[in-house]
């Protein structure tokens, strides 16, 4: 179990002495849990009976550091092998109101439903919790001293999200699917990004004109745009919010696994795009990986014309070569398999892009022009070598094939230059 410390159990005895003193109804209960505090070591056989104490308790004391005090144990108590598995139904009631009515509660009571999420996620969500935890997780994310909270809200329910998607139980995802959690991602970016425009002495009225989504309501900021026009920038703002962006990016991966990304992508259209082309241009490592592995398995399954034209318009394959040109995202593990792994995903995600884009421009509305994207990127002298797996380079040769299809009409300038130079050589 974790470590208690002695100072803290003589404090829980003086509280539960003060408690059982006022309520006559309660005082055989505290009685006996206080027996059992009598010697740390006799925690190791203390019942359920002492966590329902201090749950009821928590409401019920008068001092704001009594509260404190025991939140602060709750966990502490559950995270050994010898405590129940679960507490009461009636309990994580309690627990809600807790969350809603003490504000100075909040980081304790996050800590003890992180550790009870894997076991008490049922009743999690039959009080209604994950909602509250939306919520918290959502404003406290537009400040920027709370962002602990924040972080605490969003591995719970992340936690919670894992356990519902693993038992196919869909109320978890319902309630963050009507909060539109990729939507306000990008919501909440922007206004980090109008902050920090303000921040860096520059004027916001003209880039706001400049910047502008056409499709986002008057005055909101293209992420798209941004990222393209002002990645110095970008990327330097959201190195300060690095620690919200990993509870962001715990959270929205988690909801792009299973069936539930379909969902989220049909109902929240290019806002959910959006959220990943920040994702992408902050991740690293197995997030970034995660991230490619999602889309991938995204565009195999439903791979239609619109997800296509969403993918192009917020330049996601451009920003995946970017990262990918740096060789420790790409080979860091030094197993030249699992970078293989990675580029071939690129590489077919890159040509169910391309299949789905039409032989001349003009049918469909593209803010990027994608095939241009990939021509500039140098696939195989930046990427390729002797060791090549063949699977890999069979893709790459029908993304060869499709861009010799889609150059003439969609870069022809760039394909005028590449015919000289093939006369030269």
């Amino acid at each position: 179990m974790g470590p208690l410390a002695s100072e803290d159990i003589e404090a829980l005895k003086d509280l539960l002495a003060q408690w059982a003193d006022a309520d006559v109804q309660e005082r055989d209960t505290v009685s006996a849990v206080l027996t059992s505090l009598t010697d740390p070591l006799d925690l190791l056989q203390v019942d359920r009976n002492v966590v329902d104490v201090l749950i009821r308790c928590v409401r019920r004391v008068e001092h704001a550091h009594q509260r404190r005090l025991v939140i602060r144990v709750l966990p502490k108590l559950y995270q050994g092998p010898h405590f129940p598995v679960t507490i009461a139904p009636s309990h994580y009631e309690e627990l809600s109101k807790i969350l809603n009515d003490y504000p100075d509660c909040i980081i304790g009571t996050l800590k003890f439903l992180m550790v009870m999420a894997d076991r008490g996620w049922r009743e999690i969500l039959a009080s209604k919790i994950d909602g509250i935890l939306v919520k918290i997780a959502v404003n406290m994310s537009r400040g920027s001293d709370p962002s602990r909270i924040a972080v605490l809200a969003f591995n719970t329910l992340a936690a919670i999200v894992r356990r519902t998607t693993a038992e196919n139980d869909p109320r978890c995802y319902t309630i963050l699917a009507d909060h539109d959690m990729f939507a306000c991602f990008v919501d909440i970016v922007r206004s980090w990004t109008l902050a920090f425009i303000q921040e860096q002495g520059l004027d916001v009225g003209r880039l706001k004109r400049r910047l502008e989504a056409p499709l986002s309501g008057q005055g909101s900021l293209s992420i798209t745009k941004v990222i393209h026009r002002h990645t110095f920038y970008f990327e330097a703002m959201l190195r300060q919010h690095d620690e919200l962006l990993h509870g962001w990016v715990n959270m929205l991966l988690s909801l792009m696994d299973g069936d539930t990304a379909y969902v989220h992508a049909d109902r929240q259209g290019v806002l959910f795009y959006e959220a990943l082309e920040v994702l992408i241009v902050w991740c690293g490592g197995a997030w970034l990986d995660g991230i490619l592995h999602r889309l991938y398995v995204l565009m195999e399954r439903r791979g239609s014309t619109i997800v296509a034209s969403h993918i192009i318009n917020t330049n996601l394959i451009g920003i995946f070569f970017r990262r990918y040109s740096d060789s420790q995202m790409l080979w860091g593990s030094d197993n030249q398999r699992v970078g293989y792994e990675k580029l071939y995903k690129l590489l077919m995600l890159t040509n169910k892009i391309l299949q789905r884009v039409p032989d001349a421009p003009g049918f469909l509305c593209l803010d990027f022009n994608v095939v241009e994207v990939v021509a500039w990127v140098n696939i195989e002298s930046r990427y390729f070598n002797d060791s090549t797996p063949e699977h890999v380079r069979r893709i790459y040769d029908m993304v060869v094939n499709r861009m010799a299809q889609l150059l003439p009409t969609w870069c022809p300038l760039l394909y005028q230059e590449i015919l000289i130079m093939q006369r030269i050589e």
